[in-house]
């Protein structure tokens, strides 16, 4: 399955947390690819940036990711989705997520989660927390 990081997931996995880790291994295991936009990188960029993580830590742990070849850039611009019910700040990775047919890993608290059955009825994406993410079954391609 292809996936798209929200902020805070990537955010939880550059701190180490557990939860986060778990998620990076299967998606390293089931050989599931991260995608990733200029906007998304930005956003990833600049909220990790502004949280004190360094240069260091946040190109590390995309470079994991591109080592074992599951990262995937997008630089295309893409269309806008009409009538995403959502905040305009997270429309980048809803679209990302619709034009490169993934699901959206979310930390519980996100809002994005009290609203996923809008956004499946409109768009078909799938939106997981990380625990909903790790049990699902991988169907290996």
């Amino acid at each position: 399955m292809n996936v798209v990081l929200d902020t805070n997931v990537f955010l939880a996995l550059c701190k180490g947390e557990v939860i986060s880790s778990n998620v990076r291994a299967k998606i390293i295991r089931d050989c599931d690819p991260i995608f990733l936009t200029p906007d998304l990188f930005k956003e990833y960029y600049n909220v990790l940036k502004r949280l004190g993580l360094t240069d260091i830590i946040i190109q590390s742990n995309l470079q994991l990711f591109a080592s074992y070849g599951k990262l995937k850039h997008k630089d295309e611009t893409m269309n806008k989705i009409e009538n995403i019910v959502t905040h305009e700040k997270d429309r980048h990775l809803i679209e990302c997520a619709f034009y490169n047919n993934c699901v959206i890993i979310t930390i519980e608290k996100n809002h994005l989660l009290n609203i996923r059955n809008e956004i499946t009825a409109i768009t078909n994406i799938q939106i997981f927390s990380p625990e909903e993410y790790l049990n699902q079954i991988s169907i290996k391609k």
